[in-house]
């Protein structure tokens, strides 16, 4: 079986998520979405910073 990992990309609200688990579900892999993943930069004191 193949161990590398399938990566979904597209633009916003194009069901990347959900074509996502319904794959890993299909394969018996599990689900990792960096939507759910915080990045640093996303914190609001990073977004106040003045340019």
């Amino acid at each position: 079986m193949n161990e590398e990992p399938i990566i979904l990309i597209g633009p916003l609200f194009a069901r990347k998520s959900t074509v996502g688990k319904l794959l890993a579900e299909a394969l018996g892999w599990p689900f990792v979405s960096l939507d759910q993943v915080e990045r640093p930069y996303q914190k609001p004191e990073y977004l106040s910073l003045p340019l």
